[in-house]
């Protein structure tokens, strides 16, 4: 077992002591004090905890100590030393309090965090304190379930800890419900989630969850119906530890913070944790625990399309969806059918006289880029009066604020574009055109996710139905409420967090930009499109509205537009982009290389260097143009090597080749944050090699790989072949989480992340 130092076992010690000096009453409640001081130990004594850590091992040494002092009747770290990809020494930290059946309720929660820089004090270190508080709660009843507390690690990684749970705990087959706490801030909202791919939890696990959350008192509760909808239409979205027991079969739910908290960064500290949603949490699992303790309702799981209404969940079964989808596609038929009833031709103008209109559809089509381009560049344009990449980072509501001024100046604009080009005036001609396009979308979705086809299917009901009826403002309403859905697919609950991950990764070249800039501008025009001709159809429908578009159309309404945006914008030049908790991301990597005895530094921010300043082996440089990266020259290596290798090669030889048996014995003067083995042939393709360890194919090479933080020295046993002609290029690679000295960077505040990799290579040819 893990040994635990002695600040940790004090902790723990002032915990109990705490707890017994409260009393019999308290110590069957979820303490706030207790789970804050746990947390306090994981995030703050113990720090970053990436999967295979030092760091990882003691938080799960911590757990298991924890626990047995809580009442478990036994618990243990089961190891784990692979995963489907790399090699590690991670595990999950498991406690047992026994009831009076071998009927089993699973609590869990992560004990990872997302990498050497991040304490992950609301990722997860307040789950886990919620699963050890409640750990103490029940370790004091006697109970009808088994209780089985499990703390997982290598959530970050791909769920590594809780898939290798559920193929490896001997008593899977006893689990009944299983309930994970994955983040418990009290700055916003909770959301359930009960989803996998391809797996929902019962419904009566997602009624008593909001049942339970009710009767505490508390609020805040929500289902992010959009964002689940395609994150779980995808094999590998993203999600927590609950998913790989719903894909075993097992009821399982968890219960997630907000996310817009800078998770994943290494501003994920205590002091931008509320606790207050350690309570909230833990109340709400004890009350799972005990409603369920007698046994739950039915096992499996089913798959349903949820949605929380007014606070209470509805729940649709994917027939039900289905039959949603084809109805809604009906009814907009009829009421095409209906409409070319009426005539396909254009109608006489006022005058009398029939004009034909032609090309309606690309005149349709400019109107919706003249108004998606607005509202997506408006953010660019900030960032070109900052000089900033991402203006929006710290504060993205208000630039939708913008984007939504924007797009109204879009609208007038294409208002006033409309009266000249002469749109169709068949209502026929244009809702056909709707009718045809979201069909399609709908399609085409479905075979994603039933789910996200729902968004098109609801728009185009939505807009038949304002086509279809007799009263002119609801069908206006309807009308312009109908996109919503779609577009809430894309600027989803969890937004704010997915654009924080995925924008700084884009690259920063002008073509770069354009390119990713001309994708979503594109995207979001044919959604536009796919909508618009409706709505037109709509109007020459119930017709009536010339003097309302009239004076929309006016001057008065685009300079007023205008004068707003200008203010608006002037308002967000002056509005501090960065401040805490989010900052810009600057990543310091140096590349010494053993074997070519060179020495290299490359830096690269996700907002631009400009002014940065850089000293590297006696040279400043600073930079004074937006570059993104700075790339020192190739210099000669210097200093002592954090890295020594040594292989013992053995070879036996064929007709046309030559067999290799190689160890390599790998030493590093600490531990290495990473580190990897690689194998690339000549002839290009990933070379077959044999070796004890996990391997895996990586693009054209063969990797054997440890994360993080392994031990050495390394024995690595591989064999492979080498054909005439062939050679095979072995790279082994050692990333530690701090650099050589001769590094110096100035920058503005920033997460900052050090890297130094040390590298060696060795040939080996057929003989």
């Amino acid at each position: 077992m893990t040994r635990i130092p002695v600040k940790r076992l004090l902790a723990a010690v002032i915990v109990l002591a705490l707890t017994a000096r409260s009393g019999t009453l308290e110590a069957q409640e979820f303490s706030a004090a207790n789970a804050d001081a746990l947390l306090r130990t994981l995030s703050i004594d113990i720090g970053p905890r990436p999967m295979g850590s030092p760091g990882e091992q003691r938080a799960l040494g911590f757990a298991v100590e924890t626990l047995l002092s809580y009442g478990c009747d036994t618990a243990w770290i089961m190891p784990m030393t692979r995963t489907r990809s790399v090699n590690t020494s991670s595990g999950v930290a498991v406690g047992i309090k026994k009831g009076r059946t071998g009927r089993m309720i699973l609590l869990g929660g992560h004990i990872d965090s997302a990498g050497p820089e991040i304490p992950g004090a609301n990722d997860d270190g307040s789950g886990s304190a919620v699963v050890l508080e409640a750990a103490r709660v029940l370790g004091t009843r006697e109970m009808e379930s088994t209780i089985v507390f499990a703390l997982f690690g290598g959530e970050e990684q791909g769920l590594q800890g809780s898939r290798y749970f559920v193929e490896h705990f001997d008593g899977m087959d006893s689990v009944a419900l299983m309930i994970q706490t994955d983040m418990a801030n009290g700055l916003g909202t909770i959301a359930l989630d009960p989803d996998a791919h391809g797996a929902s939890a019962p419904p009566w696990l997602v009624r008593a969850a909001v049942e339970e959350f009710n009767k505490l008192g508390y609020t805040g509760l929500e289902y992010p119906f959009h964002y689940f909808s395609w994150n779980y239409a995808m094999e590998e979205g993203s999600g927590s530890d609950h998913n790989p027991f719903l894909r075993a079969g097992i009821p399982a739910i968890d219960f997630t913070t907000d996310v817009t908290a800078p998770i994943h960064t290494p501003q994920d500290t205590y002091n931008n944790f509320e606790p207050a949603g350690l309570k909230r949490s833990g109340d709400l699992v004890l009350a799972l625990v005990r409603r369920f303790d007698g046994g739950v309702p039915s096992s499996g799981t089913e798959n349903y399309l949820l949605c929380l209404l007014a606070g209470l969940p509805l729940f649709i079964p994917l027939w039900g969806v289905w039959l949603f989808l084809a109805g809604s596609a009906a009814f907009a038929l009829l009421v095409l059918l209906r409409l070319r009833g009426t005539g396909t031709s254009e109608p006489p103008a006022a005058d009398g006289i029939v004009t034909k209109r032609r090309w309606s559809s690309l005149k349709l089509l400019l109107i919706s880029l003249v108004v998606v381009v607005p509202a997506w560049y408006s953010s660019n344009l900030i960032g070109l009066l900052k000089n900033e990449r991402y203006p929006w980072f710290t504060h993205p509501g208000h630039y939708y604020i913008l984007a939504m001024l924007a797009s109204v100046f879009g609208i007038l604009v294409g208002l006033r574009m409309a009266g000249g080009l002469k749109l169709s005036r068949s209502p026929y001609i244009l809702f056909k055109r709707s009718f045809i396009a979201l069909v399609l979308l709908i399609a085409i979705t479905a075979i994603g996710s039933v789910k996200i086809a729902v968004a098109p299917a609801l728009c185009l009901f939505l807009l038949a139905l304002s086509v279809g009826m007799r009263l002119r403002v609801p069908a206006a309403i309807l009308a312009l409420i109908s996109p919503f859905w779609i577009f809430r697919l894309i600027f989803s609950e969890a937004d704010a967090l997915l654009f924080r991950f995925i924008a700084p990764t884009f690259p920063g070249t002008f073509m770069a930009g354009m390119v990713i800039n001309g994708i979503w501008v594109a995207v979001l025009t044919l959604i536009v499109f796919s909508w618009l001709p409706g709505f037109v159809a709509m109007v020459r429908v119930h017709g009536g509205s010339g003097r309302v578009l009239a004076a929309i159309r006016s001057r008065r309404f685009l300079v007023i537009t205008a004068g707003l945006f200008g203010i608006y914008t002037t308002y967000l030049v002056l509005l501090p982009s960065y401040e805490r908790p989010w900052y810009p991301d600057l990543h310091i990597e140096r590349v010494a290389d053993l074997t070519e005895g060179t020495d290299t530094v490359r830096i690269r921010g996700s907002e631009y260097l400009s002014g940065a300043e850089i000293r590297f082996d006696g040279t400043d440089t600073i930079i004074g143009d937006n570059s993104l990266t700075f790339h020192s020259p190739a210099g000669a290596r210097t200093g002592d090597p954090w890295l020594s290798v040594a292989r013992d090669i053995q070879t036996t030889r064929t007709d046309s080749a030559t067999v290799y048996h190689v160890t390599i014995d790998i030493t590093t003067t600490r531990r290495p944050y990473t580190l990897n083995v690689t194998y690339r042939s000549s002839a290009g393709n990933p070379p077959p090699v044999s070796t004890s360890l996990r391997s895996r194919i990586r693009g054209s090479a063969t990797a054997i790989s440890w994360y993080s933080f392994p031990d050495t020295p390394l024995r690595v046993p591989v064999s492979f072949t080498v054909q005439d002609g062939d050679t095979i290029r072995e790279t082994i690679e050692a990333t530690f989480d701090t650099l050589a000295p001769r590094v110096e960077v100035q920058y503005r505040s920033a997460n900052v992340f050090r890297r130094m990799t040390w590298r060696e290579s060795h040939g080996y040819g057929s003989r």
